[in-house]
């Protein structure tokens, strides 16, 4: 797990944390065009079902259907001034308000001095931070009231699980949270991509022949096969029963032989009944 954990911090892979409800501000690098922002953001809230909105995707963006985002305020922008707020909130209050569920991959500053017994909180109030603030303040420094609280904040910035791009189609903005989360090793996540990533980019040719090798299938020579028929003969199944629907078969030897381990994929299965002589 250190491995993992290093290569995060190297930005070499992603990690992702299951969100549920957090709270912050969406940004959407993958449209330029601030037009197609503000009907992308009025059609998101007007979707019927905005969990299926996000997840299938639209022609600006590709589905992500391991995240769920939803609008934390609704506008009403019937009117030029209306729409001009509803712009203002977008474009200069730091993004549009949401909550998120899901999977999301976490920026690799989080990971560098990640503490295995200590793990860090994240979208809460960092003590340490809170006492530069405080020391800030007694020496009398002159910090605005907005910056102090970034300074005290352990805030996070999020993409959905396997972005493309150095910002990805939405970037979340995490606010303080009303509940700190604490990043634990239970809490973190590596896809699919993730994983290849790591077999065919970090991993020494050696360790990948021995993973390989470990993953090779086992060979079922003809004598094993001409056994195992016989066998299924003997727990009372015809010849009609082997030739026929493999399907019903398999519900068959389940029924007699409850504690075997019936192979779950047809091709197996076939490949042991031809073996043992069965004509299919």
């Amino acid at each position: 797990m250190e491995d993992i954990i290093y290569w995060a911090g190297e930005n070499k892979i992603k990690l992702c944390m299951k969100l549920y409800d957090a709270k912050g501000k969406l940004l959407i690098p993958a449209i330029s065009d601030s037009a197609k922002i503000l009907m992308f953001l009025l059609e998101m809230m007007s979707a019927v079902k905005v969990g299926d909105f996000i997840q299938r995707g639209n022609e600006y963006i590709k589905p992500h259907p391991l995240i769920g985002i939803f609008p934390e305020r609704s506008f009403c922008v019937d009117t030029e001034e209306q729409l001009a707020e509803f712009a203002n909130t977008v474009f200069h209050g730091g993004g549009f308000p949401v909550s998120v569920d899901g999977l999301w991959e976490l920026e690799s500053s989080l990971f560098p001095y990640y503490d295995f017994d200590n793990p860090p909180l994240i979208g809460g109030v960092s003590e340490e931070m809170q006492m530069a603030a405080k020391i800030f303040e007694v020496l009398g420094m002159d910090v605005d009231p907005n910056a102090m609280l970034m300074i005290k904040s352990t805030s996070f910035k999020a993409n959905p699980a396997d972005s493309e791009g150095e910002l990805g189609d939405y970037l979340f903005m995490a606010d303080i949270q009303s509940k700190p989360i604490k990043l634990t090793l239970n809490n973190l996540y590596i896809t699919r991509s993730q994983i290849l990533n790591i077999y065919e980019h970090l991993l020494g040719d050696s360790m990948q022949k021995a993973i390989s090798a470990s993953h090779k299938p086992a060979k079922i020579t003809v004598k094993q096969s001409t056994f195992a028929v016989a066998l299924m003969k003997e727990l009372g199944l015809t010849e009609n029963d082997l030739k026929g629907s493999i399907t019903d078969l398999r519900r068959k030897l389940v029924r007699v032989a409850p504690s075997a381990p019936v192979p779950d994929d047809d091709k197996s299965l076939i490949d042991w009944l031809r073996k043992g002589g069965v004509d299919r």
